[in-house]
């Protein structure tokens, strides 16, 4: 998985490629927007195309 540098709506600072716990980080990241989204409970084409891209990558990544 390529690093890039990311605005962390969950702990609301920026992520940097270069942190010590950046994959950590990243985890929680996913996590945070993919029950933020469940929660929600919209039925819109947009949030179920997120959700599902976000349950793919925590799968593809994470899921072991």
């Amino acid at each position: 998985m390529p690093r890039k540098s990311f605005f962390s709506r969950l702990f609301k600072k920026q992520i940097e490629t270069d942190d010590s716990e950046y994959e950590k980080l990243v985890y929680a990241e996913a996590l945070y927007k993919y029950f933020e989204i469940t929660n929600k409970h919209c039925d819109c084409w947009e949030c179920q195309q997120k959700k599902e891209k976000l349950h793919k990558y925590l799968k593809e990544n994470f899921y072991k």
